[in-house]
């Protein structure tokens, strides 16, 4: 099961550096055509928005299996033990909700845009869409491993694992 994740975790990070560099790659090539010929191509702030977009939602499942996300954690860490796995678990039941949620309707949305097309790139907006789906699985997936190891660490009373032992480069 380690060693699924950690196949997981450097997918994620291959995609999101790949997503990255594409980022840079079109937004240099904007700005030098923008500044040195004088015109800019249509399809460049367009790729350049959804690669954003992507590279964000892909990020954010990457920010929960970090557990890097800002969290208010001053009150449940003063709650007595057993009120405090009460609150964090209805937190993450309430976080799982959403996603499942999310992941559905992101399938409906993926459904809507089957016949459009986008304006700069001349290309299916279901490509541009199929990020919704995409994250949310991750984010689904991500958030499956922080609860396994919040019912380890909190219930069970398992030592906590080091951020290096579950992150790999």
């Amino acid at each position: 099961m380690k060693e699924l994740g950690r196949w997981y975790i450097r997918g994620l990070n291959g995609m999101i550096a790949l997503l990255f560099a594409a980022l840079v790659v079109v937004t240099f090539y904007q700005v030098v055509s923008r500044y040195v010929l004088g015109t800019t191509p249509p399809w460049a702030e367009e790729a350049a928005r959804y690669l954003a977009i992507w590279l964000v939602l892909l990020t954010s499942a990457l920010a929960i299996e970090l557990r890097a996300h800002i969290s208010v954690d001053l009150i449940p860490n003063a709650l007595p033990r057993r009120i405090r796995i009460l609150v964090l678990s209805f937190g993450w039941l309430g976080i799982l909700a959403f996603l499942s949620t999310f992941l559905v309707e992101s399938f409906h949305l993926v459904a809507i845009a089957g016949g459009q097309m986008t304006s700069g790139l001349q290309i299916p907006m279901v490509y541009v869409y199929w990020i919704l789906p995409v994250a949310g699985i991750c984010m689904l997936i991500s958030s499956g491993r922080a609860v396994w190891d919040f019912v380890d660490r909190e219930v069970r009373g398992r030592p906590e694992v080091r951020a290096e032992e579950t992150v790999v480069p």
